[in-house]
């Protein structure tokens, strides 16, 4: 998730970083605080593959994406 300003440019990030596939659904939250004024785009992007090159589907599966947004 990418917090970024009118030119585009990135004020903010956070990542999963790269995950392991699991056996059993998983959830990542975050929520960002303290950032830098000047917000007017979110940028929010989810992938997967599968590192080992298996034939069938064994990559990352992921469903039920939520954005939130909430002004204090």
């Amino acid at each position: 998730v990418k917090l970024l300003d009118g030119e585009g440019a990135v004020l903010a990030k956070w990542t999963t970083g790269t995950k392991e596939a699991e056996t059993h659904w998983t959830q990542e939250e975050h929520v960002f605080r303290n950032y830098p004024p000047g917000v007017r785009a979110v940028s929010f992007k989810t992938k997967g593959k599968d590192s080992k090159f298996w034939a069938g589907h064994y990559g990352a599966r992921m469903t039920g994406a939520v954005l939130a947004i909430a002004w204090a």
